[in-house]
């Protein structure tokens, strides 16, 4: 095994610096700043942009809130939530508790309400803290919340005596997981402070450093910034890109003589694309990380920043805690073709490969990477089975298989291959390709297809090669992106389309991605030609020039996105991705020669309504902005147990009408019956609801009658722009259909008992006449498809009242059961009796035409009421 070099090792060996004391792992971080209070009270520790603290106001501001905190004894055990802006106080909020030895949970304010309010209730939040600006957003919030600008008064804190220790919960921090449900990373406050520690003696890091902070709080790359900041004594410096956007970077950098610069890689090259010839000598480090860096990132680094500046380059993770490779680069280094490296090997964090039988993988070869550490993550918050599945307890430590391949040169350095499983990452989704291939190949035509992933800017676009039946393939793509939307969420659809004769395959019949991606290869020029924009000069400067430069650069990309120019569709719904976005701005930026405000850029912004802000921005009139297509945005929830033939049928259909938004469901049939709950599986459906845009209609088919009446519940606003609710043809929680006995008499009755095996009879009454609790004990005994796992997860269903009208179609056999038990869960409920049966709804084209047409009508009719 190579030695471990060195944490400076080629770095700033000769910079003099102070590392924490040596018994900083026996002590809570707040004691370890007060330290810093007290040597440097009146040096800037924060700077927002509009104002700041020194360390002796951030120390007794925080120790007032920590005061506070310290009362609630009877909340100890639960998380902080910390909803707030990216600035000065979001930073004081987060010492406060942990000198209280609570975990926070930082919010995001910038996300969908409906998103931060499940993470809240998914996270069990004891306290949030907040200001009034936000009261109204909060008011659903069943926590408690205390609002910073009524904090009570007390005396000075600045010495408050913390009650947190070493092993203490620090903090919670939530990252999407590869099912779209995001997953809370929890660890304490100890190794947070090892984090610290290793990034300090790193770059070493001291009291004359001025560090960025361009990340959000909310995610894990941010914690070295502002705790390696408050432990040295140096100063911090908060951007909110999205208020400042990326053409003013350059101006921050330069302005406050910024010592350490520190972002993603994305970010890095966008804000050197706006900085022109422009250099930064203040700028000692460059510390880039969260994604793959590029040889191109080396030379930018190179043209921008003076020779004495280091770049520095690490991989890591939020369950790894963080960066387990880094190296340092400087002009003189020598870099060689692609992969670049992402560094040696750290103390503390051992790192492997393992092969596919789990022995260690010979220097030189592919293997998956494998990190152990005593100071990784401590698990996923209250969720045991999954810290269980992915965390291994060895005797140095946890163990933590990241499903990434990389390879050990002879050298030390790790080169990053990609994932192992076949999965990548868009727009911040990691994607798995079969899953991709899986829907594609069930459109009729299509005989065999694979997905993979184009790098364009260093992100990956979806790219699906598809083998027709037919000898001579149509390709209608417009269909095909019709179809995934439908049945994907809009980061899985591919966003370019290739047909081709047959698959590359290797001698093992295995598909040959090599050569597929060769071919592909072609494609790329092709793609990166097509993106650039004329620059619209003087004439931009003209309502026609505005539009016809907004036209160019939202169509420049591709795929689906001049369609969604034409529909006046969302940039999502067009299959642009955050990185595609953020090249959209800039040029925009560049052929107006206008600063952009980034949070106009976003996944929901439209054509119309980004044209209007334009023409505000260069001081021309607006003209009247009228979409030549309105399509209302629907959620659609199908049945517990998935989508029939007829459903799929049905689908279609509305998307003649209207934006289809699929929810997709949970898998409980892997789930013990005794933890099947229909209160966590609303509130992972809410995550993803979140991330979609308004609806304005929320129809529920069958048992997705449940889930559509408690998201709509959810979502309702007293104000009245609530969508329409509409629940077609199934019974309420606990409410027995009377019409098969009524319908069929004694003699159907008696058919349908002697049609029943013992096993099903005794389950029917046991639904009816057993307890709750007892019977899903009595279906986990006698189990024997996990299809009825979803029959368990229907007998946990607790509806609360909505106090809006809801619509509710009854189909034919169910005419005797006037409300199908629905009236006691609305305010108002109207009824539309159909003359077919429930299963004809659906199997039959006129019916569905029906179907769809009294959808529209009801659409229109709740428009009317609610204005």
């Amino acid at each position: 095994m190579l030695p471990v070099p060195a944490l400076d090792y080629q770095g700033p060996t000769t910079l003099p610096y102070t590392p924490l004391p040596e018994d900083y792992l026996t002590l809570p971080l707040f004691t370890l700043f007060i330290r810093q209070v007290r040597q440097r009270p009146d040096k800037l520790a924060i700077w927002d942009g509009v104002a700041g603290y020194t360390y002796h106001q951030l120390g007794q501001y925080s120790g007032r809130i920590a005061q506070t905190l310290g009362q609630l004894k009877h909340r100890q055990q639960q998380p902080i939530g910390i909803w707030l802006e990216n600035d000065r106080q979001f930073i004081a909020v987060m010492l406060a508790a942990l000198a209280v030895g609570r975990p926070y949970v930082a919010f995001d304010v910038t996300m969908p309400l409906a998103y931060n309010l499940a993470l809240a209730k998914q996270a069990n939040i004891g306290d949030m803290i907040s200001i009034a600006a936000h009261k109204a957003d909060l008011q659903t919030l069943e926590a408690p919340v205390l609002y910073l600008d009524i904090l009570p008064e007390g005396g000075s804190s600045s010495c408050f005596q913390p009650t947190a220790t070493g092993d203490s919960l620090a903090y919670i921090i939530y990252t999407s997981g590869t099912t779209g449900t995001p997953k809370g990373v929890y660890q304490n406050q100890r190794n947070l402070l090892h984090d610290v520690s290793q990034y300090i003696d790193s770059i070493h890091l001291s009291a004359h450093d001025r560090l960025s902070l361009l990340y959000s709080p909310t995610v894990n790359g941010a914690l070295r910034d502002i705790f390696g900041t408050l432990l040295t004594g140096a100063t911090l410096y908060i951007r909110n890109l999205r208020h400042h956007g990326l053409a003013s970077l350059a101006a921050f950098i330069t302005t406050y003589q910024l010592t350490i610069y520190h972002s993603v890689p994305s970010i890095f090259r966008a804000f050197l694309l706006t900085a022109g010839s422009q250099t930064f000598p203040s700028v000692r480090l460059v510390y880039l990380a969260g994604d793959r860096i590029v040889n191109q990132d080396v030379e930018s680094y190179k043209r921008h920043f003076l020779p004495h500046a280091f770049l520095y380059i690490g991989i890591g993770s939020t369950e790894n805690a963080t960066i387990y490779r880094q190296w340092f680069v400087t002009h003189t280094t020598r870099i060689g073709d692609e992969p670049l490296p992402v560094g040696y090997a750290v103390a503390d964090r051992r790192m492997y490969l393992q092969s596919t039988d789990g022995s260690p993988t010979p220097l030189g070869e592919t293997g998956e990477i494998v990190v152990e550490s005593a100071f990784m993550a401590l698990g996923y918050w209250q969720n045991p089975a999954l810290t269980q599945a992915t965390f291994t307890q060895t005797e140095s430590g946890r163990q933590f298989r990241t499903g990434d391949l990389g390879r050990i040169r002879p050298d030390g350095l790790l080169e990053f291959i990609g994932r192992k499983d076949r999965q990548i990452k868009v727009a911040g989704h990691r994607i798995e390709l079969a899953a991709v291939e899986a829907v594609i190949r069930q459109i009729p035509w299509v005989q065999d297809t694979v997905v993979i992933g184009r790098p364009v800017a260093s992100e990956y676009v979806l790219v699906a090669y598809l083998v027709s039946r037919t000898p001579s393939p149509a390709m209608d793509q417009a269909a095909l992106l019709e179809y995934c939307r439908a049945r994907l969420p809009v980061y899985m659809v591919p966003k370019h389309w290739e047909s081709i004769a047959e698959i590359p395959l290797l001698a093992n019949f295995k598909v040959d991605l090599s050569a597929l991606r060769r071919l592909d290869a072609q494609r790329t020029l092709q793609v990166n030609a097509s993106s650039s924009v004329t620059p619209a000069n003087g004439s931009a400067m003209t309502t026609a020039g505005i539009k016809r430069v907004l036209k160019e650069a939202w169509c420049a990309t591709g795929a689906g996105l001049p369609t969604a120019y034409e529909r006046n569709e969302s940039w999502r719904s067009g299959g642009g991705s955050s990185l595609d976005a953020v090249a959209f701005l800039l040029k925009l930026e560049a052929a107006l020669n206008v600063q952009i405000p980034s949070e106009w850029i976003h996944s929901q912004m439209i054509p119309l309504a980004l044209e209007k802000q334009l023409l505000k921005r260069v001081g021309l009139m607006p003209e009247p902005l009228v979409s030549s297509v309105s399509r209302p945005v629907i959620y659609f929830f199908s049945a517990f147990d998935g989508l029939g033939p007829g459903s799929v049928e049905l689908l279609r259909d509305l998307q003649t009408w209207g934006e289809v938004n699929l929810i997709s469901y949970p898998d409980v049939t892997a789930l013990r019956f005794f933890d099947i709950d229909f209160e966590s599986y609303i509130a992972t459906l809410m995550i993803q609801i979140a991330s979609l845009p308004p609806a304005q209609v929320i129809i529920g088919v069958c048992s997705g009658t449940y889930p559509a009446h408690e998201v709509a519940r959810r979502l309702y606003q007293p104000s009245g722009t609530s969508p329409a609710l509409v629940l077609v043809d199934y019974f309420a929680p606990g409410q027995q259909p009377i019409t098969k006995f009524a319908t069929q008499g004694l003699v159907g009755l008696w058919r349908s008992i002697r049609s029943k095996s013992p096993y099903q009879l005794l389950q029917a009454f046991s639904r009816r006449f057993l307890p709750n609790r007892v019977y899903r004990q009595l279906k986990q005994y006698h189990q024997q498809d996990p299809r009825r796992a979803y029959k368990v997860l229907e007998r946990t269903v607790r509806l609360a009242f909505l106090p809006q009208q809801v619509y509710l179609l009854r189909m034919s056999e169910n005419h005797l059961d006037a409300d199908l038990g629905w009236e006691g869960y609305c305010g108002a409920l109207i009824i539309k009796s159909f003359s077919f049966s429930h299963r004809g709804m659906l199997r039959d084209a006129n019916h569905r035409r029906i179907l769809v047409d009294s959808l529209r009508h009801i659409e229109s009719e709740h428009q009317v009421s609610v204005r």
